[in-house]
């Protein structure tokens, strides 16, 4: 019997090994490819707006096509969806190294990493839920959520010194043997699960949650850059269309094609009895709460990373190292409550560790604010990171536990691609809408000032006033700026001073709209039912 036991031990600890690896590899893919973008930059000759393009890809292959492969792995089985996964995940590894040029990077590259994890993310979740009682899945989310925090904290520093000191390519070179090895571990050690195929595969319903997913996230993606209520974008469009911007008018057609969506699935599981998104889900009240306690965790984790890293090495100049080490200290309080919550407070229902959980995110997002200045934040920040990384790592352990509970153990396994998608709009939505709203306040601050006050040039007054969007620049660059454009240098201090507090005003309002989300998160979790 004890043999028995410690063969089953060993089995459990090799199947989590080989799920954590899998997870390991999508962090370390998106952040390999963020701390490149110098090397590429240099080795293709090219610009950081080519690399925005790259940027997007990943993401939009994702939203579309999740929902999809949240149901797929019931057709070829999810340990498949895993292996397909892994091996994506390679052969984009592979590609870069034979790269030609940043557009091959854009278009194949990344978009075998989407679909890398379009087929992992949702995979893993269903292969824990597959191979887990109820009861031990929050211990093996919170290991999966760790595994990602890991490569966030550890690749950019690994990824960054290989880019620096060895060749351009090597940190994809790393990565692909990340892939490699989780391959090999996957196919050793992830035994099948015996699913029931559904009756007819959605065909239509596929095409309408890809297209509906593929224009919500990319008009989301882009309504910082082209404007919300003016068109800040490069394209004209027809008058009836012109008091929005082009970003906003495909957001409503992403949204008009989920709604028909929506209809599509009730008719569809009427006469064939499944669906990808079975309609029970949008009248079931715990589920519905669960989605929205899991986008506000992904909208605060989305919007703070990329509001933080902006604010640090622009507004108050800090080095990608001392940024680095900022984020390392959120990336470690991750790692850390990921795996001791469901250990620590298993005596504790998940409603009220996620309460407790965005309560922490709204002290932390309190005291951000608080430590803050237009040229420094004070070491005040690192309590505030090890807070938020607290928050966002409980989170993580019980965010699918809610959900997994409330669609029953019979449709459980089929969360995945929900999770995967909702994690997608969550960061989108983190990054446009808590940015955004920053830039906007950023704009609004300078316009009032210069436009209305006559101690400014008429040079930079007509500069801001007719510019469509107003940079979010370093001094430095704010400094050449003026110099090239002959402003007076009796205005720079003063210009320079307000574009100091216009930048602290920028985070300051994304600081306040993710309390404002962790509040809206405390209202889900206060109305969930405890079971």
């Amino acid at each position: 019997m004890d043999t028995v036991s410690d063969s089953s031990k060993a089995h459990t600890t090799r199947l989590i090994i080989a799920l954590c690896l899998a997870q390991f590899c999508i962090s370390a893919d998106i952040a390999t490819m963020a701390i490149a973008t110098s090397a590429l930059i240099a080795e293709f000759n090219s610009n950081v707006e080519a690399l925005k393009v790259a940027s997007t890809i990943y993401p939009l292959i994702g939203a579309s096509l999740m929902l999809t492969s949240g149901i797929l792995g019931l057709y070829i089985g999810w340990r498949r969806l895993l292996i397909c996964g892994l091996v994506f995940g390679v052969m984009a590894s592979i590609s870069k190294l034979y790269a030609p040029s940043i557009e091959w990077i854009t278009m194949v590259s990344r978009t075998l990493s989407g679909l890398a994890g379009v087929a992992i993310l949702p995979s893993s979740i269903a292969l824990v839920i597959g191979h887990f009682q109820p009861d031990k899945r929050a211990k093996v989310f919170g290991l999966l959520a760790a595994s990602t925090g890991l490569a966030a904290a550890i690749v950019p520093i690994v990824s960054g010194w290989m880019f620096d000191n060895l060749s351009w390519f090597s940190g994809f070179v790393a990565t692909g043997i990340f892939y490699g090895v989780a391959l090999m571990c996957a196919i050793g050690w992830i035994t099948p699960l015996a699913n029931q195929k559904p009756k007819k595969f959605d065909s239509l319903g596929s095409v309408l949650s890809a297209c509906s997913m593929l224009f919500i996230i990319f008009g989301l993606l882009k309504s910082p850059e082209w404007g919300v209520l003016h068109n800040n974008s490069p394209y004209d469009l027809p008058v009836f269309l012109s008091f929005l911007s082009p970003a906003i008018w495909i957001l409503i057609g992403g949204i008009t094609l989920f709604a028909w969506f929506i209809e599509h699935e009730k008719k569809f599981e009427q006469k064939h009895d499944s669906a990808l998104v079975p309609s029970s889900w949008f009248h079931n009240k715990q589920f519905l709460l669960g989605v929205i306690i899991l986008i506000s965790m992904y909208v605060i984790f989305g919007g703070l990373n990329f509001t933080l890293v902006a604010f640090l090495q622009i507004a108050i100049d800090l080095s990608a190292l001392q940024t680095g080490m900022i984020i390392l200290v959120f990336a470690i309080s991750l790692i850390v409550f990921s795996i001791i919550t469901p250990i620590a407070f298993k005596q504790f229902n998940e409603k009220y560790i996620s309460l407790c959980a965005f309560a922490l995110c709204c002290g932390a997002a309190g005291l951000a604010w608080l430590c803050s200045s237009a040229y420094e934040v004070n070491r005040l920040i690192y309590l505030a990171m090890t807070i938020f990384g607290a928050g966002i790592g409980m989170l993580s352990s019980q965010s699918l536990i809610i959900i997994t509970k409330a669609v029953g153990e019979k449709e459980a396994e089929r969360v995945g691609g929900v999770q995967a998608t909702l994690r997608n709009i969550g960061i989108a939505i983190g990054v446009s809408v808590i940015a955004g709203a920053g830039q906007a306040t950023m704009e609004h601050k300078i316009r009032n000032q210069v436009v209305s006050q006559a101690q400014y040039s008429h040079t930079i007054q007509q500069a801001v006033g007719n510019s469509l969007t107003i940079p979010y620049i370093t001094d430095s660059q704010l400094t050449q700026y003026l110099f090239e454009t002959n402003i007076p240098k009796s205005e720079h201090s003063t210009l320079l001073m307000l574009n100091a507090e216009s930048r602290l005003i920028n985070f300051h309002s994304s600081i306040w709209l993710l309390f404002l989300v962790g509040l809206i998160g405390i209202g889900a979790c206060s109305r969930l039912a405890i079971k």
